[in-house]
């Protein structure tokens, strides 16, 4: 008898759809889902098509994501999708009744690659500057694997008291090499206008997600 390959499997375990209003009078519709990698084997995303509907449910918008963070999941590891419609007219966003997310794996050996996961500590503050408040959050990052390691990615997933998922933020810091055994730190600003959209919507910050790794291809 023949044995089954291991395969890897994302499973969508959470999602919030956000609409947040903008200066010119039309939307930014964000998309946060959490995955989790259900399967035996290695995966990333091949694509997650985005679906949202009116209250007939017609299709008001719809838009396709690439990117995961981190972009590959080991058995049992969780990991983010974002996507970001901006612009959208508010007549269309505030019709937005339902929504779906079809996600596509990618298993193949050959596409997933290598992602070294980088040790790290962060330490989110609310700065008062002179007319507003910085959100900002500090990473400690360290390399203690044998050798330099370069184009450092870095992820926060903001949620709020409750646990909502407010924000993911990402960065890479390209073109430098954290040698082996060095520290470096990184401030990353979450952006005054986002703090004040989520104290008006009720919300403070409860708990960032940080992700610190590098890509292996």
């Amino acid at each position: 008898c023949t044995s089954a390959f291991a395969v890897g499997n994302l499973e969508r375990t959470e999602t919030r759809v956000v609409r947040q209003p903008k200066d010119n009078g039309k939307y930014d519709v964000n998309v946060f889902v959490q995955v989790k990698n259900t399967g035996d084997a290695a995966v990333s995303l091949d694509k997650a098509n985005i679906y949202l509907y009116d209250a007939n449910s017609t299709v008001l918008d719809d838009d396709t994501t690439y990117s995961m963070y981190p972009p590959v999941l080991q058995p049992g590891e969780v990991g983010y999708i974002y996507n970001w419609m901006y612009n959208v007219d508010a007549t269309l966003a505030n019709a937005i009744s339902s929504y779906s997310i079809n996600i596509s794996n990618e298993t193949d050996p050959r596409y997933v690659d290598q992602v070294l996961h980088v040790g790290h500590s962060a330490e989110y503050a609310e700065v008062e500057q002179y007319s507003y408040t910085e959100p900002v959050l500090t990473f400690t990052i360290t390399n203690d694997t044998t050798s330099t390691v370069w184009d450092l990615n870095l992820v926060a997933v903001v949620r709020s008291a409750e646990g909502k998922i407010l924000d993911i933020q990402s960065t890479t810091v390209y073109n430098v090499g954290l040698p082996q055994g060095s520290s470096v730190m990184y401030e990353m600003d979450l952006g005054s206008s986002n703090l004040t959209a989520w104290k008006t919507a009720g919300h403070t910050v409860g708990s960032i997600e940080t992700y610190v790794y590098a890509d292996m291809d």
